[in-house]
């Protein structure tokens, strides 16, 4: 009997990428790469972080890594709440391990 593959091998490679941490999540970088506004919209195009500044900390703070626990945003209308909700929810979904 020949075999081509180490079971044992293989069972303990499987069990390390399953118990590998994963990779930190960062909103930021996951706006810039995937949010996209349309020609609707008063800044159409990629998400820029030069025109909203104050997301930055905004969305660094719900970052799991992040010592906060709570994040308030308190604003006025048309300010980009949806758009950081939308941030973070898709980003979570997408960069979470669940």
């Amino acid at each position: 009997m020949t075999l081509l593959v180490n079971p044992r091998r293989l069972a303990h490679e499987a069990l390390a990428g399953a118990l590998r941490p994963p990779p930190p999540i960062d909103y930021l970088r996951w706006a810039e790469e995937n949010v996209t506004f349309g020609d609707g919209d008063p800044l159409p195009g990629p998400y820029n972080r030069r025109a909203f500044p104050f997301f930055d900390s905004i969305l660094q703070a719900l970052s799991p890594a992040d010592p906060c626990r709570h994040v308030t945003v308190a604003g006025s209308a048309q300010i980009g709440k949806t758009v950081l909700a939308n941030i973070f929810a898709l980003g979570s979904v997408t960069m979470g391990r669940a």
